[in-house]
């Protein structure tokens, strides 16, 4: 049995830098990234470290 996909957790944020990835064009790519492997997009990671930087990570975004 598969073990459940964890959501991205800046998906619900509507974050402008998600717009490349968030496109019906690249549908099956932001399921891949979004709904299942965030640890390898680089706007997950841009994000966080904007975060990290400004001091606004929120506890969703942190590593478990």
């Amino acid at each position: 049995m598969e073990q459940p996909q964890a959501l991205c957790p800046y998906l619900e944020r509507r974050d402008m830098r998600c717009g490349g990835t968030m496109t019906l064009v690249n549908l099956p790519e932001a399921f891949r990234l979004c709904a299942g492997d965030h640890e390898r997009c680089t706007v997950y990671h841009q994000i966080r470290q904007s975060d990290r930087f400004h001091g606004a990570v929120p506890a969703l975004a942190r590593s478990a």
